[in-house]
């Protein structure tokens, strides 16, 4: 029995190491507001906020079958820790790119530079009354510096981007399935939004069900949302960070950038702030000059991709000569 407590401490102890505390307030759902009565009722999820279409709050409280736990409109799942989950949909027919979203304040603006590690537990909804048919990827986080909503049920500005994101089709509707990630905050980050950020023709999927409809509708729970600084990074990864160079920062379009020689051939891909590439090079020197003629000016993120590291730098593309 000691040398159970002994372990469990030593456990307890070694999760107190690798992960900070949750800058997720509200990360189960289990704070209410007040209970859930019915459909689209995230905002009753103390502190979480609809930031799209129209996600749904589950829990043991509700005066509702559409939203009570375990048995509910979409399906049937326990949730994974508490009382409570919320569900949204990925992808939802006859409408393209019809999405929902959800998101938090996170109880501390994130700090340039440092390294988060993210992770949510999601379960594909099966069995209910709505007949969802469809198990979809790119199920994900977002970190935004600020709140935003849009009507109807339509990607936002965030297309084709995700901080964190699963690229594997999620099947299981049985149990909880992990997605967690790390990445570097490159902006003072206040809120998570989670849900699918990526347009149809990039979302692929599965029909498990046939119910009569030849469309995709895909919907899924989410339950234990954790954000936390990641002090399990290998300092080599920041010497590395450190070691690549790309300058001037603000540029008028001509950039250099310097590599350490142990990391060549390296991957170079440029996102605008959409997610979409508008630039990509494989680096085989030491030092390479790129000519970001045909791009507009604006903020872009540069990764730098090898074999054992992602570096992402943010530049700023000012007035060309």
């Amino acid at each position: 029995m000691k040398k159970l407590l002994f372990l469990f401490a030593l456990f307890v102890l070694l999760s107190c190491i690798c992960y900070s505390q949750n800058l997720v307030p509200n990360p189960s759902f289990e704070d209410t507001v007040v209970c859930p009565t019915g459909q689209a009722q995230i905002q009753n999820a103390l502190g979480w906020i609809n930031f799209g279409g129209t996600p749904d709050y589950y829990n043991v409280c509700a005066t509702s079958f559409q939203s009570s736990v375990p048995n509910n409109w979409v399906g049937n799942q326990y949730p994974a820790s508490g009382n409570a989950y919320v569900g949204l949909f990925t992808k939802q027919p006859p409408t393209i790119n019809a999405r929902e979203y959800i998101g938090i304040k996170l109880s501390d603006t994130l700090i340039i530079g440092t390294t988060y590690y993210v992770t949510f537990n999601v379960s594909l909804a099966y069995g209910g009354t709505l007949g969802i048919n469809c198990a979809t990827k790119n199920l994900g986080a977002l970190f935004t510096t600020y709140q935003f909503y849009y009507t109807g049920m339509y990607p936002a500005i965030t297309k084709n981007y995700a901080h964190i994101f699963e690229s594997e089709i999620i099947t299981d509707t049985a149990n909880w399935t992990i997605i967690s990630g790390n990445f570097i905050a490159d902006s003072a980050y206040q809120y998570i939004v989670i849900g699918n950020f990526f347009d149809d023709t990039l979302t692929s999927h599965i029909k498990y069900f046939d119910n009569g409809y030849s469309e995709c509708a895909s919907y899924y729970y989410i339950d234990d949302v954790y954000v936390g600084i990641d002090t399990t990074v290998n300092a080599n990864y920041y010497n590395m960070q450190n070691s690549i160079k790309i300058f001037p920062n603000p540029s008028s379009g001509v950039i250099s950038v310097l590599l350490p020689v142990n990391i060549i051939p390296a991957t170079l891909k440029t996102y605008n702030l959409f997610g979409k590439i508008v630039y990509e090079k494989t680096l085989f020197d030491e030092e390479t000059i790129i000519l970001f003629n045909e791009i507009p000016t604006g903020i872009y993120f540069i990764k730098v991709q090898t074999d054992n590291y992602n570096i992402v730098k943010k530049v700023l593309i000012t007035n060309k000569y």
